[in-house]
């Protein structure tokens, strides 16, 4: 979705690698069965999710036109965060070693992440801050803020 984005959208293409940049990380890392790549991936699929659902208006616009292409696709791209959470926890799960600090490590992997994605996001694509930003303001997904 990243790269179908990035061809229609060029203006942001730059922070669609920093984007990536991230998921090709986790997967480098949970292939290794490195807890640090599930915590990362759950954490970037974590943090779009929620700017996707209470940050945008994703969701309240696609129910007034659902046959937007550009909608159609930022609502696959939500589903597909999702599907990387979920296989993020379900790889963790399956990891012979896992420890109580792992809660900790999983924290600081979504902090450094969100932070990380905010950060690319203000210095690659400025204007849509207002995304990341809106969840500071959450709104329900179905009204538009």
């Amino acid at each position: 979705m990243l790269a179908v984005s990035a061809v229609f959208i060029p203006e942001i293409r730059w922070l669609h690698v920093a984007q990536a940049a991230v998921y090709v990380i986790a997967v480098f890392l949970s292939i290794r069965q490195r807890p640090w790549g599930y915590f990362v991936g759950a954490s970037a699929g974590l943090f779009w999710g929620v700017v996707g659902m209470f940050g945008s208006p994703l969701f309240a616009e696609l129910i007034a036109q659902p046959t937007r292409p550009d909608l159609v696709m930022q609502a696959l791209a939500w589903l597909a965060n999702l599907a990387v959470v979920v296989g993020s926890v379900l790889g963790y799960q399956r990891l012979a070693s896992r420890s109580p600090g792992d809660v900790g490590r999983f924290v600081l992997a979504f902090a450094a992440t969100t932070v990380f994605l905010v950060g690319a996001t203000a210095i690659l694509a400025p204007s849509y801050v207002s995304h990341p930003a809106g969840i500071l303001h959450p709104h329900w997904p179905w009204v538009r803020s």
